[in-house]
């Protein structure tokens, strides 16, 4: 990828992120420790844009070739670099941990906690992942999904599947989280469905062996009960469509009520305010009361699948 090829890319374009996420993965597998370096535009300003040219070019010599440089509208550029350097005229860094593979070396302080919500697709996983968020001062939700469905939009048609399946997507996911948690104070609220016992183990197992406050709750139900969810949440769309997540439902049903994906919730009884309430109980979380009434916990639970609909 030429220079004017990568700059045209934003940090809030997709394919810009999501290499830089895969980059910085396989930096921090090899042991190297990566960096950000922010060029200083006032720094930098010679006339004709000299000194953004000079700065890039100091830093080319120790930049990552997949994704070096990408910028802001309004002009900073972003470099990521292979290993960390010395100090450059015109240029901030902001240094990322250095890490080997998951599961060796020592963790880095964690200042956060992690609570994962797995279940069925229809389980209710989003809804009390932001019924926390919600509830729980200072929480912030993380979607894996969002990095997972980035990753196809990347691939060819004829490539796509199942993201989990991708090495890349489960790494990213891992060292995404542990820098989450290492810099971040409040409760780190993941929601997804993962049910392959390898995978759990590759992120979930790797976290906790990294040291990391990590508390992991299934959501449970009679398959009567999630198909019912399920239709109303489409408007019977999925239950006569005969989508995936109905097809696989009881399958999923069965893996996630093993042992090793305890903690086990059963939600057929219970609103989303009462799982809340019980994930923060068990996580030793104080979280605030639920005042909404049928009604108005009935739109919540509404607005909130309404903006987490996917086309991909």
């Amino acid at each position: 990828m030429d220079r004017r090829s990568r700059e045209s890319l934003t940090p809030t374009g997709v394919p810009a992120v999501v290499q830089w996420v895969i980059r910085i993965a396989e930096i921090l597998a090899r042991g190297d420790q990566p960096q950000i370096a922010i060029i200083d535009q006032d720094g930098a300003s010679e006339p004709g844009g000299q000194g953004v040219r000079k700065c890039l070019n100091l830093l080319d010599a120790h930049s990552s070739p997949s994704a070096t440089s990408i910028r802001n509208p309004d002009q900073t550029r972003y470099v990521l670099l292979d290993r960390k350097v010395d100090r450059l005229p015109c240029v901030r860094f902001i240094p990322l941990p250095a890490r080997a593979c998951p599961g060796q070396g020592p963790p880095l302080p964690s200042g956060g906690m992690l609570l994962w919500i797995n279940g069925p697709f229809g389980g209710g996983k989003t809804a009390t992942a932001y019924e926390l968020n919600r509830r729980l001062p200072g929480s912030v939700v993380c979607d894996p999904e969002h990095v997972g469905f980035g990753m196809r939009r990347m691939l060819p048609a004829v490539l796509r599947s199942n993201f989990q399946d991708l090495p890349a997507w489960r790494h990213s996911v891992v060292e995404l989280l542990r820098l989450t948690l290492a810099a971040y104070d409040g409760p780190v609220i993941v929601p997804m469905t993962l049910v392959n016992s390898g995978y759990f183990q590759e992120i979930v197992g790797n976290l906790r062996d990294d040291g990391f406050a990590v508390h992991h709750f299934a959501l449970l139900a009679e398959p009567a009960t999630v198909r019912r969810r399920l239709g109303r949440r489409s408007l019977g769309l999925e239950l006569r469509r005969g989508s995936w997540a109905v097809g696989h439902l009881t399958e999923h049903l069965q893996r996630l009520g093993a042992p090793e994906f305890a903690e086990h919730i059963h939600t057929d009884q219970q609103t989303v305010a009462q799982v809340a309430d019980a994930i923060a109980s068990s996580a030793g979380l104080a979280i605030t009361p639920s005042t909404d009434g049928p009604l108005r916990a009935s739109l919540r639970r509404y607005a909130t699948t309404i903006r987490h609909i996917r086309f991909d």
